[in-house]
């Protein structure tokens, strides 16, 4: 019987033990601070179709003491090869405007077929601090839209809707054809 006894202490022991420990390293490993506000993330996929659609779609939720704006839209260009870069900008208080510019690429992906219009989608995540007013969202100069706070706390979507288009110079500078 005492052996029983033994290892049952030895496992409830063990047992007490691993579990603290587990908790601990598990605490050890959780961010002590979250996302700083405002900030941004984004990606761009540029591909060739022949029949390309634009357009996208906004949504904003709510995120503890920030809001996030999701973005997703698509736009075409006359170019194969393109960057894509995202600026965020608070031009008044509580005022925001994010601002994504397209510059020719080093062109080493050649012309597009005559049978393709390159196409880029651009994703962006963007943290604003709960009591935003506005996010205006900016295409090489020509507003895409613009997010106001909502006057609830729940999520909201919306599509876009537009012919987004921009034409790329080779020396550099692009404008928005949104038609």
């Amino acid at each position: 019987m005492d052996t029983r006894l033994a290892l049952a202490v030895g496992l409830v022991v063990g047992l007490i033990v691993g579990a603290a420990g587990g908790a601990a390293a598990g605490a050890a490993l959780i961010p002590t601070q979250s996302v700083s506000s405002p900030s941004f993330s984004t990606s761009a996929g540029t591909g060739c179709v022949s029949n390309p659609a634009t357009g996208g779609w906004v949504g904003q939720v709510p995120n503890g003491e920030t809001r996030t704006v999701a973005l997703n839209f698509t736009f075409t260009h006359d170019v194969t090869d393109v960057n894509v870069r995202a600026n965020l900008t608070e031009p008044s208080p509580g005022h925001y405007r994010f601002t994504v510019e397209v510059a020719p690429g080093d062109g080493a992906k050649g012309q597009p077929p005559a049978d393709c219009t390159p196409r880029t989608t651009f994703d962006a995540l963007v943290s604003l601090p709960g009591d935003f007013r506005t996010v205006t969202v900016v295409l090489d100069g020509a507003v895409v839209t613009q997010v106001e706070h909502p006057e609830d706390s729940f999520a909201t979507f919306r599509t876009l809707s537009g012919n987004y288009s921009v034409a790329v110079d080779e020396d550099g500078a692009s404008r928005l054809d949104s038609s």
